[in-house]
């Protein structure tokens, strides 16, 4: 969804109309207590120096360079292979003190295509859809995984190239520049949270749309309706804000789990009184 960055304002504060006028401070319009408390109970269950090892496990078994110079089926069975040691099961089940993926963001249910291709129980590799499911030649299996390596490199050097700080105008483009790096899988949940594994200082653990835009209104900022990537700015600057308020910088993975405490879970309600009619309203019908 193409949206331009100036228009979008997420401070509420006028800045597409004014580029001059300063960002607001995140949690302008919520008091910040409650989330700080939050943080230091997470951080007593949750190390920084646990997160961090956490993360640099990961690094090392499937960082950049190790999928950069991985090929073939090497490759395919690095990131997709059936079992406990894949990048698939880190992502989604790995639960040990050696890393826990829920603590970066649940990708958990649904169907396996979410990852585009899986190995089933007999070793063979599957593609295709939920109506049409496509048994794959290993090698067919392995131009979809390099393809996938591929774009997740390409959209690394986006993140890379982003500045420091988030409210730089580097960010207001990620969305796009995300899209042109990585067309065919950037807008999937995997390739999301790899990208959130790889850079968490830049990229949040929420790893669709909707829990981006409910954690966002407790924070006091919209989400950018253009797609995942263009909210991450939003996130990193109100981590980074948070964290000048307790003094030290917190991992994203603690400021996410902290933000789900406070805004609590997602529900669907009903509203009467939402049709075009002028008695459809509660009152009238009461």
């Amino acid at each position: 969804m193409s949206v331009d960055p100036l228009q979008h304002d997420p401070w509420q504060t006028g800045r597409h109309l004014d580029p001059g006028r300063p960002v607001m401070t995140p949690f302008e319009r919520f008091p910040t207590n409650e989330l700080l408390k939050h943080v230091r109970d997470v951080r007593r269950d949750r190390p920084p120096e646990t997160v961090q090892a956490m993360l640099n496990a990961f690094q090392a078994a499937f960082g950049p360079e190790v999928l950069r110079t991985t090929h073939g089926t090497a490759l395919l069975e690095l990131m997709r292979a059936r079992g406990t040691v894949s990048m698939t099961y880190w992502l989604e089940h790995r639960s040990d003190d050696g890393f826990r993926s829920r603590w970066f963001g649940s990708i958990r249910g649904g169907s396996s295509l979410k990852y585009v291709i899986y190995q089933g129980k007999d070793g063979s590799w599957i593609g295709g859809n939920n109506r049409a499911l496509k048994t794959l030649s290993t090698a067919e299996a392995i131009t979809v995984i390099e393809h996938q390596r591929d774009e997740l490199l390409s959209a690394l050097d986006v993140v890379d190239a982003l500045d420091n700080d988030p409210t730089h105008n580097s960010w207001n483009t990620l969305q796009a520049d995300i899209e042109a790096a990585a067309p065919t899988y950037q807008h999937l949940a995997f390739f999301h949270k790899t990208l959130a594994l790889w850079r968490p200082d830049k990229i949040d653990d929420f790893h669709n749309t909707r829990y981006q835009s409910h954690a966002l209104r407790w924070i006091g900022a919209s989400a950018d309706p253009a797609g995942i990537w263009a909210n991450a700015g939003l996130f990193a600057h109100a981590r980074r804000w948070l964290g000048a308020q307790l003094g030290s910088p917190i991992h994203m993975s603690t400021f996410g789990h902290a933000i789900n405490h406070v805004a609590g879970p997602i529900f669907r309600l009903w509203r009467v009184g939402a049709g075009p009619q002028e008695d459809a309203t509660l009152e009238f019908m009461l």
